[in-house]
C-alpha cells in the first residue's frame, strides 16, 4: 500500500473514533433515571432527620431583622414596677413632727442681723465701710491761686526748663480768649538783648502787653543767665 493510502485509512480511524467518543457523550446527559424501590417498612422504621446549621445565640441576636423600635428581651426589662400610692411621692415616710437636738444637723450658717437702715449697712465692719464718710462732713476745698497767665522759659541749646510760674499780677487786656505766645530772647551778662515775639496770640494788644510786661514788669533778662532762650506765656 502506498503512503497516501496509508494516510487516508488513518484519518478515516481517528474520525470514526471521536464520532463515537461523542455520541457516548451526548447519550449520558440524557439517560433516563433510575428509580430506587424503598420499603415500606424500612420507612417506617427509620425516622427522617433534618441537618441544621446551629447559629449561635449572640450571633443570632446580631443578625436578628426585628425592628429596634419594638420590644424584646434586649431592650426592655421584665421587672413589675408599683406605682406610687396617690397619697404623695413622700407617703412611705412616717411624718416626723420632733427632733433631737443631736439628731437635728441642718448645717445652717451662723444668722446675719439686718440693718435698719442704709446709713448703718454701710457701717458693716466686715467687709469694711469704704463709703461711710459720704455726705457725713464736708471736704475743705482750697481755692486755686487766681493768676493772669503762666510762663514757662526754657533754654534753646539743653531743653532744659528754666522757669515756670504763675503770673499772679499780669492782666491781659481784651478780658481772655487769647491764644498762648512763644518768644525768642537773647541775653547777655549786661541783662536782656533781644525779645522777639514768634508766636502770636491773635490778639495784638495781648502781644504788646506781653512784650512789655516781660522786658519792664518781670524783667526777666535780670532772672536769668546769658544765652538763649523760649519763653511761652499762656492763660
Amino acid at each position: 500500500m502506498s503512503a497516501v493510502g496509508r494516510r487516508s485509512k488513518r484519518r478515516w480511524i481517528i474520525a470514526a473514533t471521536s464520532a463515537a467518543a461523542i455520541t457516548m457523550l451526548v447519550a449520558s446527559w440524557f439517560r433516563a433515571p433510575v428509580k430506587t424501590q424503598v420499603s415500606e417498612t424500612s420507612a417506617a422504621t427509620k425516622p427522617a432527620t433534618v441537618s441544621l446549621t446551629r447559629v449561635p445565640t449572640g450571633e443570632a441576636a446580631l443578625l436578628d431583622p426585628t425592628p429596634l423600635f419594638l420590644p424584646t428581651e434586649w431592650n426592655t426589662a421584665r421587672k413589675e414596677v408599683k406605682l406610687p400610692e396617690s397619697r404623695g411621692a413622700f407617703a412611705g415616710y412616717d411624718a416626723k413632727w420632733r427632733f433631737d437636738v443631736s439628731e437635728l444637723k441642718l448645717g445652717l450658717p451662723t444668722p446675719v442681723r439686718v440693718s435698719a437702715n442704709a446709713a448703718e449697712a454701710l457701717l458693716i465692719p466686715a467687709p469694711g465701710a469704704p463709703f461711710g464718710g459720704f455726705g457725713r462732713s464736708d471736704a475743705v476745698m482750697e481755692p486755686l491761686i487766681g493768676r493772669g497767665a503762666f510762663i514757662e522759659v526754657v533754654a534753646v541749646g539743653s531743653g532744659r526748663r528754666i522757669l515756670a510760674e504763675a503770673l499772679t499780677a499780669a492782666r491781659a487786656p481784651g478780658g481772655g480768649g487769647w491764644q498762648p505766645l512763644e518768644f525768642l530772647a537773647a541775653v547777655d551778662a549786661a541783662g536782656l538783648v533781644s525779645l522777639d515775639l514768634t508766636a502770636r496770640s491773635g490778639l495784638e494788644e495781648v502781644d504788646v502787653y506781653f512784650t512789655r510786661y516781660l522786658a519792664q514788669t518781670l524783667r526777666i533778662g535780670a532772672r536769668l543767665a546769658p544765652g538763649f532762650y523760649r519763653i511761652c506765656v499762656g492763660p
